[in-house]
């Protein structure tokens, strides 16, 4: 049998940068290759091991039967009282909470809920990879709004006024961002609200890294925290992956209006059925415990400490310009100077995407294309790795730079 035409979006979509690179660094690492992994979009510590015997004990117990389509009550109650406790903000566990397969799942559950053929969505450029993808398979248009370096990869409110048409029916807003490590500042989040009520706009928060917020001079403010208008407009997203180190177990949660939670939950029935059990029994212990939350801050004092280690020797490499993150992992460096130069190889760098090729062909340095965060000219870092590899990385980046004609 001939498949008469695949679906139009196989077309315009294509596989994920962030995962061919990881395929790529775990083939050559099975080959014996020494790989330094800068491209790691997840902790790179083990997770607390009282959580891992939470996911064990549930699993002991029986608790390995579908559950429902939004998550174990006790986990949607302890995913709304963190959300109020962290930033005092009240939701309804049972009508306007879902649990999810990671927070991918509840952005892509969320715009196929939203989204009829041709609707824009803004993304706001640098991006996390998956936002373009998931618009165009839930049939919308995504439409880009770039920022600069020079502005901290900061929106600029007149362009995003200037996108805004009778179309546009969601804003992707990332804050803390993936992939600049940028904090967006509570003046600039409430005028981004205020813009979408006003034009009835919908926003998808995507606040992963909330907790991974590394520097006392900023703090992560969530739109919904703007106002009441502002919670009725927007769906909170959150995950354990990041906080926790829990990438693997696949727990992400959601807020937000009641009717879209349930548009969401009949996506999610009609796919996937259910998060995980065992992993929703780990992710209460995660999210009402005190042990964990010791645990996460502790991650994130070592992130701190490898941030401040890592801008100091990207500091000290020639021509290539950065901001330095106040969150997340991720350092997002322009290498715009080193562009239209040769390896030593005779490879021609013509652009970031070959630069990170020759970087992990000839240096076994992997990093990612700025190009697929909508960042053409750049390079994602990660420092969720160690103090060693960051160093070593480091130099040998420095190596691959200077080594350029």
């Amino acid at each position: 049998m001939r498949i008469k035409e695949f679906a139009h979006w196989t077309e315009a979509v294509g596989a994920s940068e962030t995962l061919k690179t990881a395929a790529k660094v775990a083939s050559l690492k099975s080959e014996g290759k020494q790989v330094i992994n800068f491209g790691a979009g997840e902790p790179d510590f083990n997770t607390p091991s009282a959580i891992i015997e939470a996911a064990h004990k549930a699993m002991l117990e029986g608790k390995v039967r579908y559950t429902s389509e939004r998550g174990i009550e006790p986990l949607r109650k302890a995913a709304a009282q963190k959300t109020e406790a962290l930033y005092g903000i009240s939701y309804d566990p049972i009508r306007e909470t879902i649990i999810t397969s990671g927070a991918k799942q509840a952005i892509f559950a969320a715009l196929c809920a939203l989204l009829n053929p041709d609707d824009e969505v803004l993304v706001l450029a640098p991006y996390w990879v998956s936002y373009p993808a998931m618009v165009k398979i839930a049939q919308g248009t995504p439409v880009i709004i770039s920022t600069r370096l020079e502005d901290s990869f900061l929106p600029y409110i007149p362009r995003l006024k200037q996108a805004m048409n009778e179309r546009t029916k969601v804003l992707i807003l990332n804050t803390p961002n993936n992939p600049s490590g940028c904090v967006y500042p509570e003046k600039l989040v409430r005028e981004i609200v205020n813009l979408c009520i006003e034009r009835n706009i919908f926003i998808i928060s995507d606040e992963v890294y909330d907790r991974l917020v590394l520097t006392d001079r900023v703090r992560h403010f969530s739109p919904a925290m703007v106002g009441e208008d502002a919670r009725s407009h927007c769906l909170q997203v959150f995950s354990c992956s990041k906080t926790y180190a829990m990438t693997g177990y696949r727990v992400g949660y959601g807020h937000g209006p009641e009717v879209l939670i349930t548009n969401m939950a009949k996506y999610i029935g009609q796919s996937t059925s259910c998060v995980n059990g065992a992993a929703q029994y780990a992710a209460l212990y995660a999210l009402s415990s005190a042990d964990a939350d010791r645990a996460a801050e502790e991650m994130r004092r070592q992130f701190i400490r490898r941030k401040e280690k890592t801008v100091l020797l990207l500091r000290s490499i020639p021509k290539i310009r950065f901001v330095e993150p106040s969150a997340t992992f991720f350092v997002l460096v322009s290498i715009k100077s080193y562009l239209g130069k040769e390896t030593p190889k005779g490879v021609l760098i013509k652009d970031d995407a070959a630069f990170c090729e020759a970087l992990l062909d000839e240096e076994y340095v992997a990093t990612i294309s700025g190009t697929a965060f909508g960042a053409p000219g750049c390079i994602r870092i990660s420092f969720a790795t160690s103090d060693e590899e960051i160093e070593n990385g480091c130099e040998k980046i420095k190596k691959f730079l200077a080594s350029l004609k």
